[in-house]
């Protein structure tokens, strides 16, 4: 139902979006990938594509590759730049510049202060904007990418957005996810396990594996010691555990200098049992 969470996204707009939605039907549907917390990393957009797997095969075929990526973080810092110039990203090897921009209707999202350090943010709060982005790589060539950025406290996007619209996500990132001073605040994201099953994941790309297990709340904890991840499920029912079982093989690893720089990040296939 990837179409369902698109469309609800585009809202009226005529716009860029629109005209790229158009390539699809509800039997094409596009592949996403969500990164939360993603705050400026657009590593993904290098690492999750066909001329990435041909020159570091995963252990196992890499069959399908994000279409979309859909990356969210509340941004609590009223110093950002993010977005203000066309230049996302240059190094030596790599460069990241925004073709267009076109912003879509704003979201009505909630944020939660047992789940995030700051409740009072700039107006950019629930802003959603879709990206065309133009990479330039020495390794990977040039390509442009689709993306749409959400400015959004994580649990609440899954929780009224995602698994409201019926959501297919593929792929997902938990990536220094919280724990901080930033987007995830008090939680460490254990919670998005709970909800692989409802959003029919595929992969899972994490830095810290050991992590990956459900999420339950006890509710016999006295308030001041309940964790920002079981808040999360407390706040919101639908990121709650079900039950289910799951299997997950690792068929890639990157040393954290790479990508995360808090573990080595793992491309994490998922079976459902």
């Amino acid at each position: 139902m990837s179409m369902q969470l698109l469309n609800f996204l585009n809202g009226n707009n005529k716009g860029a979006f629109h005209s790229y939605l158009q390539n699809f039907t509800p039997k094409n549907t596009p592949i996403l990938c969500w990164y939360p917390s993603a705050g400026t990393d657009f590593r993904s957009l290098l690492y999750l594509n066909s001329a990435y797997s041909k020159l570091h095969p995963a252990s196992q075929a890499e069959s399908a590759f994000p279409d979309l990526f859909i990356f969210t973080d509340y941004f609590p810092y009223s110093s950002s730049d993010f977005l203000d110039t066309k230049l996302i990203f240059e190094d030596e090897h790599t460069k990241i510049v925004v073709e267009s921009i076109e912003r879509l209707p704003n979201l009505h999202t909630t944020l939660d202060n047992g789940i995030v350090d700051f409740q009072e943010v700039e107006p950019h709060l629930n802003v959603v904007v879709f990206l065309k982005l133009k990479v330039t790589s020495h390794q990977l060539g040039e390509y442009s990418v689709p993306v749409i950025y959400t400015f959004v406290e994580n649990e609440s996007f899954c929780s009224t957005v995602l698994l409201e619209q019926n959501a297919i996500i593929s792929h997902i990132i938990r990536i220094r996810y919280g724990g901080g001073c930033g987007g995830g605040g008090k939680c460490q994201g254990n919670w998005i396990y709970n909800v692989l099953p409802s959003l029919q994941s595929s992969i899972i790309i994490t830095d810290n594996f050991n992590d990956l297990a459900p999420v339950v709340l006890d509710n016999k904890k006295p308030a001041n010691q309940i964790r920002g991840d079981e808040m999360a499920i407390k706040r919101y029912a639908n990121l709650a555990y079900q039950g289910n079982k799951m299997n997950f093989t690792t068929i890639r690893t990157l040393e954290s200098h790479l990508w995360s720089h808090h573990g080595d990040v793992s491309w994490n296939v998922i079976q459902y049992l």
